[in-house]
């Protein structure tokens, strides 16, 4: 499993892309805070301490970069043959796809925690600060970030189809939730399925509103895709 994870991570590490994605991943977060300090720094300077909630206005690009990243980083392993080798080299089919969902989710959380930071960096840089007692609405992002790149690995493995694997969850995310919550919201049968919703339960955890089941729903979307990953993983042939 060490030698899957080391290999995993001097693969992503040795891509230029990856620091592409990088650079995208955190300029997603503090891009727009440093935009709007250029447009009206005394917002930051003689206003008052400014929550989380009104820091993240790019996290949803933030989601859809990392959910583009994940499931291309899979599929593209598949489509060069990579996991075919690391089905020879390793003692199971497992491990490599254990390793990828470590490193691929763990580089998104990482860039999440540099470009958090970087916000603070730059709302201090225009005279302001950032007010700490509230940081439910950081946690929840750090949770919804984390879920959307695993979901990417775990549905790339399924389809195996670049294409698909990234632009299913981009739709889904960027148009289908807004669709299905606004159904939801008129029709009383389709209630339990936008109480399933990423984006609904991203705002209710920060929100601090049903947290409980926020987490689970959160956690169910990773253990459906990652468990379908694994069987699609298993089973399938590989050239």
């Amino acid at each position: 499993m060490l030698n899957a994870l080391r290999s995993e991570v001097i693969k992503q590490a040795t891509l230029r892309s990856t620091a592409v994605y990088f650079v995208l991943l955190i300029g997603s977060l503090f891009g727009p805070v440093v935009l709007l300090g250029l447009l009206d720094a005394d917002q930051f300077r003689l206003g008052e301490p400014q929550p989380w909630d009104m820091l993240l206005d790019g996290f949803f690009i933030f989601t859809a970069i990392a959910v583009a990243f994940t499931a291309s980083r899979t599929t593209s392993d598949i489509k060069n043959h990579m996991t075919a080798q690391s089905f020879v080299t390793q003692p199971g089919r497992w491990q490599s796809l254990v390793a990828k969902f470590v490193v691929l989710v763990g580089f998104v959380a990482a860039s999440f925690a540099v470009g958090a930071f970087l916000i603070v960096v730059s709302v201090m840089a225009f005279g302001g600060s950032v007010a700490g007692g509230n940081l439910a609405p950081l946690f929840a992002a750090l949770t919804m970030a984390v879920t959307v790149a695993a979901v990417g690995v775990g549905f790339g493995a399924l389809v195996r189809n670049s294409i698909v694997a990234v632009a299913l969850p981009l739709v889904w995310l960027l148009v289908g939730e807004m669709l299905v919550r606004a159904a939801s919201a008129k029709y009383s049968v389709l209630e339990p399925v936008g109480k399933a919703l990423l984006t609904q339960n991203y705002m209710n955890l920060g929100g601090q509103e049903s947290v409980g089941l926020a987490l689970a729903v959160f956690a169910a979307w990773i253990a459906a895709f990652a468990v379908a990953g694994f069987v699609s993983n298993q089973v399938r042939d590989v050239r």
